[in-house]
């Protein structure tokens, strides 16, 4: 189902809501191999609000613009935050929770620091800083459980981009 992510995205964004916009995005899951798919569709106008995509395989709920993270993200985030867009997929015993988060106005070092400090007490940490012409990414990652974050800044911007994680 994982795959499909992109296609119901992509479906979302030519067609327009409603029933035939459900149906739309049920006949494309299935026709890329996805098995018999149930597609609910709440957004607005704007394209905000929750996507429910049901096959075999499991259940994944996504959400644009919502405003609010997962109740099934366990990774702290620093406050100051707007949710661009969240998912939680839910397969058998596993689930992978991801949140896209912008920080208007943040300050990449602080929120580094705030992700430094709660990576210290896990094993097992990696981590990659990379800089660029116009920014500076750092990323943490661990395996057993998979906690993943990774912070953007991009000079003139004037915001920080993070994306976070988690597969149990």
């Amino acid at each position: 189902m994982r795959s499909l992510i992109g296609l119901v995205v992509l479906v979302l964004l030519v067609a327009a809501c409603g029933n035939a916009a459900e149906e739309l995005t049920e006949r494309a899951i299935e026709a890329g191999g996805g098995g018999n798919a149930d597609v609910e569709l709440d957004l607005d106008d704007e394209g905000q609000g929750e996507v429910v995509v049901e096959t075999e395989d499991g259940t994944q709920t996504m959400n644009f613009g919502s405003g609010e993270l997962p109740d099934e993200l366990e990774i702290p985030v620093p406050d100051g935050y707007e949710v661009v867009a969240s998912s939680v997929l839910e397969q058998g015993d596993e689930q992978i929770v991801t949140a896209s988060l912008t920080y208007p106005g943040g300050d990449i070092d602080e929120i580094v620091a705030h992700f430094d400090d709660w990576y210290e007490d896990l094993d097992g940490v990696n981590k990659s800083e990379n800089s660029f012409d116009d920014g500076r990414q750092v990323v943490w990652f661990t395996q057993t459980p998979v906690r993943n974050v990774s912070v953007m800044g991009r000079a003139g911007e004037g915001s920080v981009e993070v994306t976070v994680s988690q597969q149990d």
